[in-house]
């Protein structure tokens, strides 16, 4: 019973003391994570570089959509541009406003209600004006006007040179916003020179442009514009800052430094496409914002649509990198599983030679299990043992697993 309890013990030893260490046991694991984790890195990096490609191939895709609404609005500012840069160079107006510096406003005032029969737009309450430089004018609604135009931004800048189209305001009539178009009026003098001697000036509703502008109003999206100095002019979504008819809320000095940096480029006149996630609301709030210059104004547009509508186009690639990266997962997990189990499968016993039948292996016999071939084909105890330390737990058909003790018969 001792000599026994002995060889117990002994053989206890001698398994502890064949036993690898730590750091060898744990090394195939270690292998297995670095080579996995560079192809999930690898994965990543490719779905990183995709994702980048999809949102900015989808952000082209609003911005043509905000160019298409724009080259609408674009026209009838233009088609109101063309008209009074027309009217400016007629013979009419021109002997109009010489009647005008000799104080007869008549012909003035029947060459505006002549221009305002023969208008292309179909607003109804469109009004032309001749203004002299120091600001008295008349109108095709009210004749001779007492109301002085030389403190309107419109008339300021189109006795300096430049056509101009101003953001609407109640200058005309009052409580009804209208969008004014001024040109300067210039005649030669004696000597040859060109002189500016009156403005020519068109007043359209708002409403006949914002049956344009609201194109841009949906479910989901809506538009609005801004001034070069980041004051908001029109809105299709009565959430954002300021009112076409108060005085509006400088978007560039916003606390939403999202919607401030946004404003800040329009201002700029840049065109870009950037996310704007609204100031204390949630996620599902994020907005996609594209913005772009409305030519021949100091005007910038933009087009607001949900974060939901352009992230949807990622949804293929999501689930595509998703089952990626679980196959990755379930292949690392199976190979390190597969290399612990070699290094710590029990080791054939190094007390077999071949033909002794009377070894016994290290481990108990429950848990020394050998490979041969089917019934019928007996191996030696060398096959047996060359096979045996190559036992990957999955065998070929040709192969069955038996305690040691079975090769004693």
């Amino acid at each position: 019973m001792q000599s026994r309890g002995g060889a117990k013990s002994l053989e206890t030893v001698s398994d502890r003391e064949s036993e690898p260490p730590l750091w060898q046991r744990v090394r195939p694991w270690l292998g297995s994570v670095a080579f996995f984790g560079l192809l999930v890195a690898g994965t990543l990096v490719v779905y990183g570089q995709l994702r980048e490609l999809t949102l900015a191939n989808e952000g082209e895709k609003l911005s043509r959509r905000l160019g298409v609404g724009t080259d609408i609005l674009e026209e009838e500012l233009r088609e109101r541009r063309i008209e009074v840069l027309k009217l400016a160079v007629t013979r009419r107006f021109e002997d109009a406003v010489k009647a005008a510096q000799k104080g007869n406003w008549q012909p003035a005032i029947a060459a505006t209600e002549r221009a305002r029969y023969q208008t292309t737009s179909n607003d109804d309450f469109i009004v032309f004006a001749l203004a002299l430089p120091n600001g008295n004018q008349a109108n095709s609604m009210e004749g001779r006007s007492t109301r002085n135009l030389a403190r309107h931004p419109a008339f300021q800048a189109a006795i300096k040179g430049q056509t101009y189209v101003h953001p609407p305001d109640e200058s005309w009539v009052p409580g009804e916003m209208r969008l004014t178009v001024s040109t300067p009026l210039s005649l030669e003098t004696r000597d040859g020179k060109t002189e500016i001697v009156g403005v020519v000036a068109s007043a359209f509703s708002e409403t006949a442009f914002l049956s344009k502008f609201a194109d841009f109003q949906g479910e989901k999206q809506y538009g609005f514009i801004l001034d070069r100095q980041g004051r908001r002019i029109f809105s299709a979504n009565s959430n954002l800052e300021g009112t076409n008819r108060t005085p509006a809320a400088v978007l560039t000095e916003s606390p939403d430094r999202q919607l401030a940096a946004i404003a800040d480029a329009m201002a700029k006149q840049e065109t870009g496409v950037k996310f704007w996630q609204p100031l204390n609301q949630s996620a599902r709030a994020a907005k996609y914002v594209a913005y772009q210059p409305i030519q021949g104004t100091d005007w910038a547009i933009a087009l607001v649509v949900d974060a939901a509508e352009i992230n949807a186009a990622l949804r293929g690639l999501n689930s595509l990198t998703g089952f990626t990266l679980l196959l990755l997962a379930i292949a690392g997990t199976c190979a390190g599983g597969n290399w612990w189990w070699f290094r710590s499968r029990p080791k054939p016993s190094t007390c077999w030679p071949t033909g002794n039948s009377n070894c016994r292996p290290p481990l108990p016999t429950s848990m020394a299990w050998c490979i041969g071939f089917r019934p019928g084909n007996r191996a030696n105890w060398s096959t047996s043992a060359i096979l045996s330390k190559r036992c990957w737990g999955i065998l070929p058909k040709t192969f069955w697993a038996t305690p040691c003790d079975r090769w004693r018969r």
